[in-house]
């Protein structure tokens, strides 16, 4: 997803669409930077406290995504290939 993300030229898009990108970049680092945290993670219970906020940028990308796609940013072919994605980590997070 962050390939996809950074392929795409903001300069180019309106205001609303920019913001989009702009959110969802950060939304990945966000998630990716717990995602690390849950593997790093010394007990249980902060595994679950970091899987938990996994699971709550996950379904915040997901609406990204699905904004994104009304501006024409994604297809829904990319919508449903990331939230696979998605949903394959938050399993393994399970």
């Amino acid at each position: 997803m962050t390939r996809a993300l950074s392929a795409i030229d903001i300069s180019d898009l309106a205001l609303r669409p920019r913001n989009l990108v702009l959110s969802l970049k950060m939304q990945v680092i966000d998630l990716r930077l717990e995602a690390r945290d849950y593997e790093y993670a010394e007990t249980r219970r902060d595994q679950e406290r970091h899987a938990k906020d996994v699971r709550a940028y996950a379904d915040t990308i997901r609406q990204g995504m699905l904004a994104s796609s009304e501006h024409g940013i994604f297809s829904a072919v990319d919508v449903v290939e990331f939230s696979t994605l998605l949903d394959n980590l938050i399993e393994c997070l399970s």
